[in-house]
C-alpha cells in the first residue's frame, strides 16, 4: 500500500548545510539588496517593539539571539515589505530564503533601516545618558538635549553615524564616543547563520515545521532552577524535587507553578510568575529559598488534610490558596486552634464567594494581610 503524502519519509538532504557569521551590517546589506526573502509558509510578524528592544539591546550587549536559517536558492523578481521599507529586488539565483529568524531579520530591518527615523512603528533611539534603547522622544524633550538622543537610522553606516555626531553633539566628546561605540559593537556584532542548498521546497517546509513545532519554551520555574538550582548536595535543590519531597504527604502531584509562585512570594517578589524574574545573590540564598518553600507547602498541606477537609490536591477548588497558605505558615508554623479553624473558615468561604478564583489582584490584598506582628 502506498503512503500518503502526509506519510512519506522526508527527503535527506545531498549537500550538508553551511555554517557561517554575518555581521549585522552585512545582514541587512543583503536585506537591503533584495537577496534575503521571506517564503509563503513564514508565519505573520508577531513581534511588538519591546520584542524588538530587547533584540537590538542583547546585540549592544552582547548577548547571543539565536541561528538564522537561509535557504538559498533561486528568486524571482518582487518587492519586500518590511515595515516602512520597500525593498524593490531583482531576480536572482542566490536568494536567501529565511526558514527560522523571520521576527529578528524583519525587526533589524525596521529599526535600522528605515526611511526616516520617526516613521516605523518600531522606531527607536538610544539614550547616550543613560545607555538604555527607547522609544522615539518628544520632539520637545529631543529639542532639549538634541545630543542626548541617537536615532538608531543612523547607526549602521559610520559616515552618516559620525556626521550625526558632529552635529548634533560638537562639543560633547563623552556622548560622541557612546555613539560610536554603540554603533561599532551593532555594526560588527555576529550572528550565527546556517544555508541550507536544496531543489525541493517540501524538504524546507519539513525543517522549519521540526523548527517551529518541536521547541517547548522554558517555564519560568525552570529559568529559576536552570540560574540557582543549588550546586551542593542538598535538597531540595529544584522544584521538581520539591515537587518529589511532598508525595510523602499523599496529598497528590503539586504543580511547579505553584511552587514556583510560594518561592516568589517568600523571597518578597511579585506574586506574578510573569514579572521581574527571580535572581538570587548566591547559591546559599537558593539553598534556603527552596527550602524555606519544601517546609512552608508541607505545613499547608496538613493544614489542608487536617483542619480544611481537603485530602487530594485535585479536589482544591481553586490551587492559589496553597500559595497563601504557604506564606501564612511560613510565618506562623504553629498556629493556635481557633486561628486554624478561622483559616479553614476563611478558606471555604472564599470558595464560595469567587475570591480564589486566582487573579493577582485578590492575592496580593490576601498577603498584605499576613504580618509578622
Amino acid at each position: 500500500m502506498a503512503k500518503t503524502d502526509d506519510n512519506q519519509t522526508p527527503e535527506s538532504l545531498a549537500r550538508r548545510p553551511e555554517a557561517r557569521a554575518f555581521k549585522i551590517e552585512d545582514l541587512l546589506a543583503e536585506v537591503r539588496s533584495g537577496r534575503v526573502r521571506v517564503p509563503s509558509f513564514q508565519r505573520p510578524l508577531k513581534w511588538e517593539r519591546e520584542d524588538a528592544r530587547k533584540l537590538i539591546d542583547s546585540l549592544y550587549r552582547g548577548y547571543p539571539v539565536g541561528t538564522l536559517l537561509f535557504w538559498e536558492t533561486k528568486a524571482e523578481p518582487g518587492e519586500m515589505r518590511f515595515g516602512s521599507l520597500t525593498v524593490s529586488a531583482g531576480g536572482r539565483s542566490d536568494a536567501l530564503w529565511v526558514v527560522d529568524g523571520q521576527q529578528r531579520i524583519v525587526s533589524l530591518a525596521r529599526i535600522l533601516l528605515a526611511p526616516e527615523p520617526d516613521t516605523d512603528a518600531f522606531a527607536l533611539y538610544f539614550d547616550l545618558d543613560e545607555g538604555e534603547f527607547v522609544a522615539p522622544p518628544p520632539p520637545g524633550k529631543r529639542s532639549e538635549a538634541p545630543a542626548r538622543w541617537l536615532p538608531m537610522t543612523v547607526v549602521l553606516d559610520s559616515e552618516n553615524l559620525m556626521q550625526w555626531a558632529y552635529v548634533k553633539a560638537p562639543d560633547d566628546k563623552e556622548r560622541r564616543d557612546r555613539a560610536f561605540q554603540l554603533g561599532k559593537r551593532v555594526r560588527e556584532y555576529e550572528i550565527p547563520a546556517c544555508l541550507v542548498r536544496t531543489d525541493n521546497e517540501d524538504t524546507l517546509r519539513e525543517i522549519f515545521s521540526r523548527i517551529n513545532s518541536s521547541g517547548k519554551p522554558l517555564q519560568a520555574s525552570q529559568v529559576f532552577d536552570a540560574l540557582h538550582g543549588a550546586r551542593s548536595q542538598t535538597r531540595p535543590a529544584t522544584i521538581p524535587q520539591i515537587v518529589a519531597e511532598l508525595t510523602q504527604f499523599d496529598f497528590g502531584h503539586i504543580e511547579e507553578k505553584i511552587l514556583y509562585r510560594l518561592l516568589r512570594i517568600l523571597q518578597g517578589a511579585d506574586v506574578s510568575e510573569w514579572g521581574r524574574p527571580l535572581r538570587l545573590a548566591n547559591d546559599k540564598l537558593a539553598e534556603a529559598a527552596y527550602r524555606e518553600t519544601a517546609q512552608a507547602t508541607a505545613l499547608a498541606i496538613q493544614f489542608l488534610k487536617r483542619d480544611a477537609g481537603i485530602p487530594h490536591y485535585e479536589l482544591l477548588p481553586y490551587k492559589q490558596p496553597l500559595a497563601i497558605l504557604g506564606k501564612f505558615f511560613h510565618q506562623y508554623p504553629n498556629p493556635q486552634p481557633r486561628s486554624r479553624d478561622l483559616l479553614a473558615r476563611w478558606l471555604w468561604r472564599g470558595v464560595l464567594n469567587g475570591t480564589h478564583l486566582g487573579d493577582n489582584v485578590s492575592t496580593r490584598a490576601a498577603l498584605k494581610c499576613i504580618r509578622p506582628e
